[in-house]
Parts: C-alpha cells; structure tokens; sequence
C-alpha cells in the first residue's frame, strides 16, 4: 500500500509564524499557506490536503472557528488543528465540538508545537490509510456493485472491520452479498495473505457438521477411516466464516461457544487440545433476534459472534443501484455470450426498477 508525502496547509495571517512553523515539518512534507478564509477554501477545493493547522484568529474580524465549521461540513475526514493565542478552556472545548484533532498553543516551546504536529501527521497518516484501504475494497470487492448511500454505508464499513480483529456477524436476506463482504473483510485484513474458508452451515447434516468444522481422529465413528483435518484447524492464522450459523445444532452450539472462549478444540475422538488462531466471521439470513427468542442460536453464543454487526440492505432498499446493477450483467453477459448489447430500454429500467426483488442480487 503507497502512502504519498503528507500534504499540509497552514491558514494563518502572522507570517513570521508560519516561517518558524515551516522548520518543524518534516522535510518531506508538501507545505502551502493562504493568509485569509477565502483563500483556504479555494485552495483546499483545488489541492488534496490531509492536514490544516488553522488560526483561530485570521485579522481584519475573520473568525478561524468559522472556517473550521466550514471545512468540517465539507471536507469532514479532513484533520484540522487550530493554533492560537488564546488557550481558554471555552474555546478548546468549542473547537473541539467543531471536529478539530488538536489544539496548539502560540508559545515559544518549540518542543511542544513539534509534538502536537507529530500526533497530526500521525492521525492524517491513519486517514490515508483508511482512504487507501476503501479505495482498495472498492477495487477487490468489485462485485459489491452500487453507489446508494445504503451500500456506500456497507464498503465503509466493511473498511472498519477489516483493521479489527473482534468476531463479525453479517446478517442480511439471501442474495444481499453475505460472503463478499465476508471476503472484503479479509482482504483488507492483516490476515489478508492468510486462508479464508467459507463454510455453509446450512448445507451440511447434523452428522457431518462436527466432523467439517472440527476435523475427526481415524476411528473415532464408523467410516472413520483416517483423520480428517477440520476447518478450525486449517484455517490457521486466516479467516473462518460461518455461513448461516443459526443452522448449526444446539448440541454442535455449545462446542462452538467453548472454542471461542478458549480459543482451542479437540478433534471427534481425538484427545489433544488444538489452538484456533485465526478470525471467526458468521452471518444469517433469519432475525437473528428472534433466532435467540426462539432457541434457535444460543444467547450466549449470539453475544460471542455478535462482537461487530453488520446488517445489508435488500436491494428493494437501495433500489437506486438497479440501473447500476442491469448496466454491470448487461456487460458482463454480453461478454461471456460474445454478443453486443448496450444496456436495455428505458421502458425495461423502469420495470426492473419497479420490481420488489425477493431474492436480491
């Protein structure tokens, strides 16, 4: 991942300031100054800055916390420490609330002011970051298609899992992208060059299910003929995710739950603890709610997987996305059955459009 030089723009209208302010940033910095509000907003709108040290006092009755409103409410990600004079509690507190990072004081101890600009490239660094890693879901998790607010919402989100390590239920109808979010998730993760394995809880009997999740020892059952290695054990340092996991048997729930307090299993007949090392996901198309209510999924386990949530919107909820969505097969059919077809009628967009979408994408 290429991080490029920090950007930083200092608003402020004492010039011998910003001169002795200049020496403290690394030499590596891109560093520009405007002298008034005007400026700063022009000058924001046409360069890409990740940092503003901002004055709270810009001369000639301009107010630095009014600029601080303003750029907030349009760049709101943006970093933005305020240095000034007047270090009364009233206004910290006030700049505070307008979204600023920090507060620098205008005093003479250099050391001070060098570690308040240290802490700012170090926030705008993990901002980068964060931008870098959501330009990179968006390019992994291609078929994550869509621009409404709703699946807007969801790429950030799942941008903000991925850099933690806590369990994650993903909950959301069939056909809402369950799994590829699962998939984004560990992409972008620090298990990223680590296995991902998906497992349909859904699919599997009351009797394999153990055995697939927690592997068997040669003889432990009848056509046990070697031993199996399961899925908690071969997903090692990567990510396991457990698809529809309200399908598991109570009985089967209980063994889960022990695995994640402990974080270690035992084979089916076998007799030597096992360490889980890697992140567990699950999801479930139910009210999962309703799921504990019923006796469905175990409360206790439910609070265990349910560290992080994330539910998906149905596509009938982000119904802007249809034409994005008809556009995207359009092509990709088009492609695969070597045919030229360019998008569909108006007519057909609106009865697609129209459509209440049952099974969503």
């Amino acid at each position: 991942m290429n991080e490029h030089p920090l950007n930083v723009l200092v608003v402020d209208d004492d010039r011998d300031f910003v001169n002795d302010f200049k020496l403290l940033l690394p030499s590596n910095m891109q560093f520009g100054v405007t002298y008034s509000a005007e400026d700063a907003m022009v000058f924001l709108a046409t360069h890409d800055i990740d940092v503003v040290f901002l004055d709270i006092d810009l001369g000639s009755g301009a107010d630095g916390m009014d600029l601080l409103s303003k750029i907030k409410e349009e760049w709101p990600y943006l970093v933005v420490v305020m240095i000034t004079a007047d270090q009364r509690v009233n206004s910290v507190v006030k700049a505070m609330q307008l979204g600023a990072s920090d507060y620098v004081g205008k005093d003479p101890d250099l050391g001070k002011l060098k570690l308040s600009i240290d802490r700012a490239m170090s926030q705008a660094r993990l901002q980068q970051r964060y931008d870098l890693l959501a330009k990179e879901l968006r390019d992994r998790v291609g078929d994550l298609i869509g621009e409404s607010d709703a699946i807007q919402s969801v790429r950030e989100e799942t941008v903000r899992l991925s850099q933690v390590s806590s369990n994650v239920l993903i909950t959301g109808e069939s056909g809402t992208g369950k799994e590829l979010v699962a998939r984004g998730i560990h992409r972008l993760s620090q298990h990223r060059n680590q296995p991902f394995l998906a497992v349909n809880c859904a699919a599997l009997s009351k009797e394999l299910i153990e055995s697939e999740l927690f592997g068997h020892e040669k003889g432990s059952f009848t056509g046990a003929h070697s031993r199996r290695i399961g899925k908690f054990e071969l997903v090692g340092e990567g990510t396991l995710f457990l698809d529809e996991i309200t399908e598991i048997p109570p009985e089967l729930q209980a063994k889960l739950l022990r695995v994640l307090q402990e974080r270690e299993f035992e084979r089916v007949g076998g007799n030597n603890l096992i360490p889980f090392q890697g992140r567990l996901l699950t999801s479930s198309n139910r009210d999962i709610t309703q799921a504990v209510k019923d006796g469905i999924l175990r409360e206790d386990l439910y609070y265990r997987v349910n560290v992080s949530h994330l539910h998906l919107p149905t596509l009938a909820e982000r119904k802007d996305d249809i034409p994005i969505l008809v556009n995207y097969f359009v092509d990709v059919k088009s492609r695969d059955m070597k045919k030229s077809v360019r998008g569909v009628s108006q007519k057909t967009l609106q009865l697609l459009s129209s459509y209440h979408w049952p099974g969503n994408v």
